[in-house]
């Protein structure tokens, strides 16, 4: 058996760094390639789509089995979503 003394600390601990520095470098040139598609290539990236819950929408969820009590107050809401 030869312990811990045997581990090489060096290759563990760059081993860790990969495993938190390979997320973070991702977000970037994602965020980096994301901005330059949607401002240089002038392409919409995001959509924004918005919903209301209306008394038709709860008619028709509650015809079809759905319980509508707790959503009743959401009646004339807002709510955004994106493409």
């Amino acid at each position: 058996m030869r312990g811990a003394r045997q581990v090489r600390w060096s290759v563990l601990g760059n081993i860790a760094l990969g495993w938190v520095l390979t997320p973070a470098i991702a977000a970037v040139i994602c965020f980096v390639l994301l901005f330059v598609v949607q401002n240089v290539f002038q392409q919409q990236v995001y959509t924004p789509v918005h919903y209301q819950v209306t008394a038709s929408v709860l008619g028709q969820l509650e015809d079809d089995g759905v319980d509508v009590a707790p959503l009743r107050g959401l009646i004339g809401e807002p709510f955004e979503n994106a493409v």
